[in-house]
């Protein structure tokens, strides 16, 4: 896993919520603050603005005029001596309300003195229409495209790596692997069709099923790398939990077979449902989820592979089981009457 995966993941195991943005956006003014030439290049060519000399902070607050929103807090700034440009990334989440209106007011508070500029950066294609401060959109994938110049640099070399691991780098060339996957993916999809069938018939003798969710799977394999079912709701009296179970692609690693809970923080049963997962014998994040996980490589010199898969699912289930009959405290809507 690369180093700043791993960096990341260590973030999120210690319960610091760091938005990717903002993870991201360090790297890059790490990059330009090591590399002031890098920096300068980047400023020219990629946002198209002339100088040199390029000063990079990151989260810098600044004073709103509007009254609902008094502080805005800009992801990059960059200033020279007669330059500020204001840079606001996004990964997976989307514009704040209002927000780049709102920087834009704060903007004009530095002219005439000072040339503004304000600049969107995206994962996605998100269009916007902001006609003042010079505004230009551009995307990660540009980052990418602009930076493999000097992937020579360890720092940088990390950094690409890192962005191709989160799906922000659009590498658009198919590779040799690439082609023997799209001709082996169809038989595949069709076998885990056939697992989740199976699996749900033995989910029907843990838990009511009546709440089960098809999910749309060929949109969780490209968003989520996962192929699933999955109930909502499936305790505490307010706000979204699930249960889910299928197979799992996580990013770097080899597939595996999953089964979790999971909990919104606005769940009524969150509070409890984090203290009851606290030191559990189940695989954990610490924070609002637990789940058991199998690497699929296990089953690969099995004499009955589909029998000991269905035989996982089962304990899984189980165990599941038990522990919701353990801590009837979180109000379960899943649990079968006779049980």
């Amino acid at each position: 896993m690369n180093i700043y995966s791993r960096l990341l993941k260590l973030y999120g195991t210690n319960g610091v919520k760091t938005p990717l943005e903002d993870f991201c956006t360090e790297i890059l003014a790490g990059i330009f603050i090591n590399d002031p030439a890098i920096g300068d290049a980047f400023v020219n060519e990629l946002l198209q603005i002339e100088g040199t000399g390029f000063t990079f902070r990151t989260q810098e607050h600044f004073h709103s005029t509007n009254p609902l929103h008094s502080d805005c807090r800009v992801d990059l700034v960059i200033r020279s001596e007669d330059t500020i440009c204001f840079v606001e990334h996004k990964v997976e989440s989307r514009e704040g309300y209002i927000q780049l209106e709102r920087y834009a007011a704060v903007l004009a508070a530095f002219r005439p003195e000072l040339n503004t500029h304000l600049k969107y950066c995206t994962k996605y294609y998100d269009q916007k229409s902001i006609s003042t401060h010079n505004f230009e959109q551009f995307r990660w994938a540009d980052v990418c495209r602009f930076l493999n110049r000097w992937k020579s640099s360890g720092m940088v070399h990390q950094f690409l790596d890192f962005l191709n691991e989160h799906d922000m780098s659009d590498n658009m060339e198919f590779t040799l692997g690439d082609l023997t996957a799209l001709q082996g993916i169809s038989p595949v999809i069709k076998k885990m069709d056939r697992y989740l069938e199976k699996i749900r018939a033995v989910f029907r003798l843990y838990f009511d099923d009546r709440l089960v969710k098809d999910s749309e799977n060929l949109h969780q394999i490209k968003t989520h790398s996962r192929y699933i079912f999955h109930l909502a709701y499936v305790f505490g009296d307010t706000d979204y939990s699930e249960l889910g179970a299928g197979f799992d692609f996580v990013e770097a690693e080899a597939p595996q077979l999953k089964v979790w809970l999971w909990t919104n923080d606005k769940n009524g049963k969150a509070k409890e449902f984090k203290a009851a997962i606290q030191g559990h014998k189940f695989l954990t994040n610490g924070e609002n989820w637990l789940g058991l996980i199998k690497p699929m490589s296990d089953f690969m010199s099995s004499s009955d592979m589909e029998k000991d898969i269905e035989k996982w699912f089962a304990s899984a289930f189980e165990s599941l089981l038990t522990f919701a009959q353990n801590h009837p405290e979180l109000d379960w809507h899943i649990l079968k009457k006779e049980i």
